[in-house]
């Protein structure tokens, strides 16, 4: 009897696009007091057909309830949750051996070392132009740390000096103003990330930026001058997972933006596309982005998703604003 419960219930989440903790708890429900090897292999097949749809919460859950190692064939693992100790965390990066750059909005650069401590490295008390950071990055050679104020819309980069204890930043140099979309306060640009030139439409350096509200979109804007490239709306698919965009972060190896949603608690995997067109004259270019992935990251509701950034090509890590709570994860097939 409970076999065809178990059977009935994986039916009704086959075709569900995100499968949750509460779908699998449900699921163990219906198997009754005591799994049996047939429903264990039910959920096992029918976990290796629907990897994609699988929550990082429902993964563990599924090895809890029915001893199924779905995290084996999930595309990001949860490694484990260290404190960044910086509350109110809007951008990060990762320096490694447990060391991180923190944008805080209010406070300015802040260090977070390996062992925990946080000292600030420079003060938006001292530096206007750091006043409402929401977005930090590195430059590919890792000299020259870029910020992008939401309050301002103005990006500013600050010479890295980095020898593996504490880091040193140079005076902030502001090298322009995004241009102004949407009208909602506080829903303006947030994250920063770069974009090298192996990746970009235009062969150079670039950075993409997110826009937070409406219109929810990435900027392509070129280095140093902040020239715009291009404004792109990721396709509706994309944006059913991203009720606003909070940052993002470019993979090293593939060029990929991933996108983070705050709202939505979720990360969308996109890739820059290119199609040619006839136009007067000749053949025009037009950039796109298309969906590849979507994340369901494993936090309450109370946690804001507010910083994304790689490590190296499959470590990355996601800080939380309001909590010091920040993600490990692991990217399995990159």
């Amino acid at each position: 009897m409970s076999v065809r419960r178990v059977s009935e219930t994986l039916q009704t989440l086959t075709n569900k696009e995100v499968i949750t903790k509460s779908d699998i708890e449900s699921l163990r429900e219906a198997a009754g007091p005591k799994v049996s090897e047939t429903e264990r292999g039910l959920v096992d097949s029918f976990t290796l057909k629907h990897p994609e749809a699988l929550t990082l919460d429902a993964a563990h859950e599924l090895q809890a309830s029915f001893n199924v190692d779905a995290q084996a064939i999930l595309p990001l693992t949860l490694l484990e949750t260290p404190s960044l100790k910086v509350p109110e965390s809007s951008g990060i990066v990762a320096l490694g051996d447990g060391r991180f750059l923190v944008a805080d909005d209010a406070k300015g650069i802040l260090y977070r070392q390996a062992d925990g401590d946080v000292k600030t490295l420079a003060s938006a008390k001292d530096f206007k132009a750091l006043r409402g950071l929401e977005g930090l990055c590195l430059s590919k050679d890792g000299t020259t740390l870029y910020a992008v104020s939401e309050n301002t819309r103005k990006v500013v980069s600050l010479s890295l000096n980095d020898q593996g204890g504490t880091p040193s930043l140079g005076e902030p140099e502001v090298l322009g103003k995004l241009p102004v979309l949407g009208r909602a306060p506080n829903k303006g640009w947030e994250g920063i990330a770069v974009l090298p030139a192996a990746h970009s439409p235009i062969e150079e350096d670039c950075i993409v930026t997110v826009h937070e509200g409406y219109p929810r979109c990435i900027g392509i804007f070129t280095l140093p001058d902040l020239e715009e490239v291009d404004i792109i709306r990721p396709p509706e698919s994309a944006l059913g997972h991203l009720n606003d965009i909070s940052d993002i972060a470019v993979h090293p190896e593939t060029g990929h933006l991933f996108v983070l949603s705050d709202e939505s608690q979720s990360i969308v995997e996109l890739s820059l596309t290119t199609k040619l067109s006839a136009g007067p004259g000749g053949l025009l270019e037009t950039n796109g982005l298309e969906a590849l992935r979507t994340f369901k990251l494993p936090l309450d509701k109370k946690q804001k998703p507010e910083g994304i950034t790689f490590l190296d090509s499959s470590t990355l890590f996601v800080a939380c604003d309001g909590s010091d709570t920040m993600l490990k994860l692991q990217l399995n097939d990159h």
